[in-house]
Order: structure tokens, then C-alpha cells, then sequence
């Protein structure tokens, strides 16, 4: 793979990981060949065909086998040796591969022209970890297969369960969620389709933003965010983006988080309405008695 990378990079051409994946399976294709010394016995007429046709679907031109191939190709395809024994799989991290294997669902030595690609990368995006992934013929003996994995972004709670979830909304397990602690939390029965663009807006100011710890959804229309220290956040429906600037620079000016407040309520533009923790308004109560006095 190296010396591929490296030829590649020589010529000026970027190197990505699907090409150095798709240079190790030539590699092996070659080192099967010559190790095994495979005689071709087939007619220079069916030797033809195949090849075309070899071409035809390395080149992207047939994406189905029913759709074009007829069972004599495939037929003589295989006599000339054009069978699955290699597969390569690359970008998997979390997906596990019991669950690739029953979607690939291919058996050592079936005609690699049989072979559905557009089946396959269906069954593999059915996976919870897939994003997207693209399956490729490298003739005359290997599969290759690419994964692009979802990227967790948030916990959803769900009647009292956790599941992650990625920025498309997609939930992907409840399995290892301990590994994603650090995580913020969202609650909410259509949470996750807006995790995204909350998540967007609340990085806009990062130092408030590593102090939230959950968000909750409200009425499907807009979020209350949650400190650490209890305090919560009522974000409008509109220009949620203008309310949280606004939190950021009162707490820069007038640090209100540090106070005794339970409720900021941001939902009118331009204004911040503030309910006190009772130890809050406990405080404030004693404070007035004795100024009175």
C-alpha cells in the first residue's frame, strides 16, 4: 500500500483511502494469479466476451446483473476463473462484522459477476452504524467494500433509555453509550431531527457551551438548555441563535450564572427574565427584612 500511495503521489495525483484500498485488492488479485498459475481453457470467443464485459462493470457502466448480463456471460465469466475469493472491507471501526458478513450474505467461489452491488451497499446502510457505503468489483476475484461510520454528536433519552445519535438525526444504538458520556443529552420525542441545528447554534459561544450538560425539546417547536448547575435556559422557537449571543454576553458582563437563579427565560427578544432558586429567594427575602429593620 505504501509503494501505491507513493507512486500515486509521485504522479501528482491525491491519494485518498478508497484508492489505497482499492490498490491492495489489485495486489492481491495479482499475487493470487501468479501464485496459483491459473490456465484460462476457454475460447478466444468467450475470452473476448468476458473481457468486455470485465470491462464494462470495473468501469461503472452495469450497476445490476439482471439487468444485463445474461446467464452465459456470467456462465463463462466463471469458467475463466471470475469467482469471489477475496473480500476487502475498509472503514469499519463500530460496525460489527457478524453484521457485515449477513449483509454481504456472499459464499467463497460464486461467480463475481452474480454478484449485486446495489443489494449489498442497500443491506449494509440498513446498518446502524453505516452512513453510506459503496461495494466494488476488483475481476477477477475480489469484492471491495468502503463504510463511511455516523459520528455520534448527542445522547437521546427515551422512556428512561439512552441511544446515540448523529447529526442526521439517525438514532444509532443504546449499545456502549458509556464510551460517549461526555456527551450532551437531549430529551424529547422528535429530539433528534433537531439535535443538529441546536448543537450549531450553542457552539456559536463555546465557553457557554461546555457547561450545558442536556437540552430538552419542547413542544416540538423549541429547547430549553440545562447547566450543570441546575440552572435552565428557555430558548426561543425564532432567532434562537440571537437569544443564546444575548446569554453570553450578560454572562460575560454580569456572570448570572453564578447566581442564585433556577429559570432564564429568553423567549421575548431583547430581554432576560430571571426565576430564583427558593435558597435564592429565601436569601433575598431575609436580605430585604433587614433592610427594612
Amino acid at each position: 500500500m505504501a509503494k501505491s500511495r507513493a507512486v500515486a503521489k509521485r504522479r501528482g495525483k491525491p491519494v485518498t483511502r478508497q484508492a489505497a484500498t482499492r490498490a491492495r485488492a489489485r495486489k492481491l488479485f495479482f499475487r493470487d494469479w501468479v501464485r496459483r498459475g491459473l490456465v484460462v481453457t476457454v475460447t478466444a470467443g468467450a475470452l473476448s466476451v468476458v473481457a468486455w464485459a470485465g470491462w464494462f462493470w470495473v468501469s461503472g457502466g452495469m450497476r445490476s446483473v439482471a439487468a444485463g448480463m445474461s446467464r452465459g456471460v456470467v456462465a463463462m465469466s466463471a469458467a475463466a476463473g471470475v469467482n469471489l475469493k477475496h473480500v476487502v472491507l475498509d472503514g469499519r471501526e463500530h460496525t460489527d462484522v457478524k453484521e457485515v458478513q449477513e449483509a454481504v450474505a456472499l459464499t467463497r467461489g460464486v461467480p463475481l459477476l452474480s454478484v449485486s452491488l446495489e443489494e449489498i451497499r442497500a443491506r449494509l446502510e440498513d446498518l446502524p452504524w453505516v452512513r453510506s457505503a459503496s461495494v466494488e468489483r476488483v475481476l477477477p476475484s475480489t469484492l471491495v467494500i468502503h463504510l463511511q461510520e455516523r459520528v455520534p454528536i448527542a445522547l437521546w433519552q427515551m422512556q428512561g433509555r439512552l441511544a446515540l445519535v448523529d447529526r442526521d438525526g439517525a438514532v444509532i444504538g443504546a449499545e456502549n453509550v458509556g464510551e460517549y458520556a461526555e456527551l450532551p443529552i437531549i430529551v424529547g420525542e422528535n429530539a433528534p431531527k433537531n439535535t443538529a441545528d441546536l448543537l450549531q447554534t450553542l457552539l456559536t459561544e463555546e465557553e457557554l457551551y461546555k457547561r450545558v450538560t442536556s437540552a430538552i425539546r419542547v413542544g416540538d417547536r423549541r429547547w430549553n438548555v440545562r447547566f450543570g448547575s441546575g440552572i435552565e435556559v428557555k430558548l426561543p422557537e425564532e432567532n434562537m441563535g440571537e437569544a443564546w449571543k444575548y446569554l453570553a454576553d450578560i454572562e460575560r458582563q454580569q456572570h448570572v450564572l453564578a447566581r442564585d437563579v433556577r429559570i432564564l427565560d429568553l423567549r421575548i427578544p431583547g430581554k432576560l427574565f430571571v426565576t430564583m432558586s427558593p435558597e435564592g429567594t429565601a436569601r433575598r427575602i431575609e436580605m430585604l427584612k433587614e433592610k427594612k429593620i
